[in-house]
């Protein structure tokens, strides 16, 4: 039933959401817009489902510790 809902709810987001963005802007930026609108949705049913998604705030402060030098 949540799956229902939440696909309701982007289908309603999605088109009130596209439709003025069809006549002002380009395609390019439609294309953007729909790629992430499309994976914010699979996340979204993937957590509905709980799916275990990795968080990637690890191989972030990896990152940042690696850039700055710390040692932990």
């Amino acid at each position: 039933m949540k799956i229902i809902f939440a696909t309701l709810a982007y289908i309603l987001i999605g088109v009130i959401e596209l439709r003025p963005a069809l006549k002002n802007t380009k395609q390019v930026d439609i294309n953007w817009y729909i790629i992430l609108f499309m994976f914010s949705y699979f996340l979204s049913i993937l957590l509905l489902l709980k799916a275990n998604i990795p968080s990637p705030l690890r191989p972030f402060s990896d990152f940042i510790t690696h850039l700055l030098g710390l040692k932990s």
